[in-house]
């Protein structure tokens, strides 16, 4: 018999494989994806004391469909005073608002909680696609400062939401393509016969459309990486994506329909030549490269590009961005086909805000932070490939010299996040931060006055509203916060005729009803309320607050038929309102006050 022999390690040998083990297996895995998630945690921790910024009234705190479990029903068929239909927002909303009604804190933490699972999410996705450098990836991703608005923005969980949608989707129909599969000898044409994983595929594609429908460029990201990994598409590539293609368009043409139709888009601010759209394209996709690289002075609303300049000279960055493009299309052979597949994916991924169909908010910005939330990924991949590589020049001390470069990388990128999260702790120190940088836009001098006049600064509020009034004449935004401002001095005349004024250019706003209403009774002009109330509740049949008040206005007038009808139609909407008072002034216990703001 052999004699068995006996092996013994020394110290360093121990040390040497107890470091394996560690950096090996399911120990790896669990102390990454920790990491990712306490880096996550970290660097966005001045959230914790953020409040809610402009959209998040009308989204979160002022939408009666979060407010009660019907919510969750109503918020596909019912459409509110917004520019999108994004259901899924609607439910997450619901959800939270039942687990902890409007405590700011709780839809901070879930946004940071979302941005740590995107990035876990990614970092599966990347490792899949054979990526090295896909734990540091996915780490930049989370907190690069570009990423803040989207995360500290309560309302930007339509990002989020998508995203989380998006990346499950990919990693689901990657795999029904075969494109996740260990390598093979031989290079075989993909078989797709994972039918079920198809129909996942599909329902998680419809749920991130439904969060967000600027994921609609979803399939052809996933021809663009098909391609990349085999140089070549089959007839079968296409003909699984065309459903994909066909959603993606539909409810695309549903979101510009709807924005169209409730912002009126319409007007020389939004009627660009076709040269002239080219030449903002390519100046929106520089501005995007370069804030990725050098991340100083982020807006939440950057200045607008003044039209009469959208030409000459500035053909440069669209030409430029061309070129860089053809030149990673030629060089192929030699630096192979990811350079030119991220530089495809940061563009596609961007088309839908590149502004060849007008958006809203072109009205005073071409570009916004949030809107390369995930296109940034197509400059943060090949940054850190190339890191890797670099490291690998130097094979002595490849792996220290990678964990250094990323440890400065982690540290750099994750200090200005935290710096940039705390603006976000006080809504009028983050509007005056915009409007020191950006006083020239009316946008920001409203929203700047708007916030002033929260924070009970009525005279600067008042300042800064008139000269947002002069620069761009008849924005509703800056005629309802100055009524509201003449409103708290009691100017009633004042604030009535600025509360109309922005009821004519946008009736489906009630918060301008309920102003307008609460300047006519402050003036004891009944008649004139049930007036302006019956108006208003023509566009916003479903607003149970204005049926209660015109309830009490019959009633007060001695229409007690009318009052009552008024009455159960507010009940039948917010049973809330069961048993409320009809004398004005004092509303029962069990229902929302009138005219609350």
């Amino acid at each position: 018999m052999a004699e068995k022999k006996s092996y013994k390690f020394n110290k360093q040998q121990k040390s040497e494989v107890a470091e394996s083990a560690l950096h090996s297996g399911p120990w790896r895995t669990i102390l990454g994806a920790a990491t990712i998630v306490l880096i996550t945690l970290a660097a966005y921790y001045p959230l914790r004391l953020a409040g809610y910024l402009y959209d998040d009234y009308v989204w979160l705190v002022g939408n009666p469909l979060i407010r009660s479990w019907s919510g969750l029903v109503y918020v596909w068929v019912r459409h509110i005073d917004l520019t999108q239909y994004y259901p899924m927002v609607f439910v997450v909303f619901d959800l939270a608002y039942h687990l902890w009604d409007l405590t700011a804190l709780g839809y901070h933490f879930m946004n940071v909680l979302f941005q740590a699972a995107n990035a876990l999410l990614l970092w599966i996705l990347l490792g899949r696609l054979g990526f090295k450098s896909a734990w540091l990836a996915a780490v930049i991703f989370a907190i690069h400062p570009v990423q803040v608005e989207t995360v500290g923005w309560v309302v930007e969980m339509k990002n989020l939401l998508s995203a989380f949608f998006y990346f499950l989707t990919l990693l689901t129909y990657l795999r029904f393509a075969g494109l996740t599969d260990k390598p093979t000898l031989k290079k075989k044409p993909p078989v797709y016969r994972n039918y079920p994983l198809y129909v996942l595929a599909l329902v998680l594609y419809i749920l991130a459309l439904f969060s967000k429908t600027d994921t609609c460029t979803l399939p052809a990201i996933v021809l663009l990486l098909i391609w990349w990994k085999r140089e070549r598409w089959s007839a079968q590539d296409f003909l699984w994506t065309v459903p994909m293609f066909v959603l993606g368009a539909v409810l695309a043409l549903v979101t510009i329909h709807i924005e169209h139709t409730t912002t009126g888009i319409q007007g020389p601010d939004w009627q660009f030549t076709f040269s002239q759209k080219i030449v903002i394209a390519g100046k929106a996709l520089w501005f995007y490269a370069s804030k990725f690289f050098w991340p100083s002075t982020l807006l939440p609303i950057y200045p607008r590009w003044p039209v009469e300049q959208l030409g000459g000279w500035e053909w440069i960055f669209p030409i430029s961005f061309a070129a860089v493009a053809a030149s990673l299309w030629l060089l192929q052979k030699k630096i192979g086909r990811g350079p030119f597949t991220a530089l495809a994916f940061f563009g596609i991924t961007l088309l839908p805000v590149l502004g060849f169909i007008p958006y809203y908010t072109m009205l005073f910005s071409f570009v916004a932070d949030h809107f390369q939330y995930l296109a940034c990924i197509g400059l943060i991949v090949p940054t850190t490939e190339l890191i890797w590589y670099m490291s690998l020049q130097v094979p002595a001390r490849a792996g220290e010299l990678y964990s250094l470069v990323s440890g400065v990388v982690i540290l750099a990128l994750g200090s200005l996040t935290f710096g940039q999260s705390l603006l976000y702790q006080s809504p009028l120190a983050f509007w005056q931060y915009a409007h020191d940088n950006n006083n020239h836009s009316f946008y920001v001098t409203s929203i700047y006055g708007a916030s002033l006049l929260d924070a009970g600064f009525i005279g600067p509020a008042l300042e800064e509203l008139q000269l947002a009034n002069q620069m761009r004449p008849g924005y509703r935004a800056t005629e309802s916060a100055l009524g509201m401002a003449y409103l708290d001095v009691k100017k009633y005349a004042l604030a009535e005729n600025y509360f109309l004024l922005a009821m004519r250019e946008d009736p489906y706003t009630t918060y301008n009803l309920d102003g307008a209403v609460e300047c006519l009774l402050a003036q004891h002009e009944y008649s004139r309320a049930i007036e302006v109330l019956q108006l208003g509740l023509y566009y916003n049949k479903d607003y149970a607050p204005g049926w209660i008040s015109l309830a009490r206005l019959y009633e007060l007038t001695g229409h007690h038929t009318q009052a009552l009808e008024c009455y159960l139609n507010a009940v039948s909407l917010d049973p809330r309102y069961k048993g409320a008072s009809l004398i004005i002034g004092l509303p029962s216990t069990s229902a929302p006050a009138v005219n609350e703001r």
